[in-house]
């Protein structure tokens, strides 16, 4: 990984004092926010293209996900609260991508025109161009834009925002039940804290009790 990107787990987490498998606790490294799991095992992230560990946290994200188990669920909820009259704007182009089935190309692209590029996107058109830019057929957009489907998906986003209370980013629950303590992961390195968080992240999807 590269080193700028793990900036943010040197000098924040606690040190590994020995070499034997830490143990995971529950109020140490995760807390439980609800009493009920998802029915399937789920990694779910809650972030924001304005969020600059969100955006560091990118290449992490993804080999965390590469370590999770065959059928897991990766759900990624957007936040509107950071970013001022643009929040609601991105929460809105995260949902028409995933309606188009480009979150993949199109997560880069914004996160990019934020934190790297500094654009200001204050309208729908601004965001349009940036699709269609990405060869998202226009009209597609226009049609997802308005559709019904991505108002539902919002207020599917801004309703787990609110069951879960997550103020700040990013945020990672497992199986609906499971939040994460990102500032106990533990290591000597930045490498063994993402190690640490992988198998912190594992053990919690496979876990059917308190």
């Amino acid at each position: 990984m590269k080193r700028w990107l793990l900036i943010i787990l040197l000098g924040t987490f606690t040190s590994l004092s020995s070499q034997a498998e830490p143990l995971f606790k529950k109020g140490v490294n995760y807390i439980i926010v609800k009493q009920v799991s998802t029915e399937n095992p789920q990694l779910m992230e809650f972030f924001s293209y304005f969020c600059p560990h969100c955006y560091q946290f990118e290449p992490i994200t993804e080999y965390l996900k590469s370590k999770i188990p065959a059928g897991t669920e990766f759900k990624r909820v957007p936040l509107a609260l950071l970013g001022g009259p643009s929040g609601p704007l991105l929460q809105h182009a995260f949902a028409v991508a995933q309606l188009l089935g480009v979150t993949e190309k199109m997560t880069p692209v914004l996160f990019n025109s934020i934190q790297l590029e500094h654009k200001n996107l204050s309208d729908e058109s601004d965001i349009k161009k940036l699709f269609v830019a990405n060869e998202v057929n226009g009209e597609l957009f226009d049609q997802a834009w308005s559709n019904l489907q991505v108002e539902g998906m919002i207020n599917q986003y801004n309703q787990l925002i609110k069951s879960y209370k997550v103020y700040g980013v990013p945020e990672f629950i497992i199986n609906g039940k499971y939040q994460i303590c990102l500032q106990k992961l533990r290591g000597s390195n930045a490498r063994q804290k993402v190690d640490y968080l992988s198998r912190l992240i594992n053990y919690l999807l496979i876990k059917k009790n308190h």
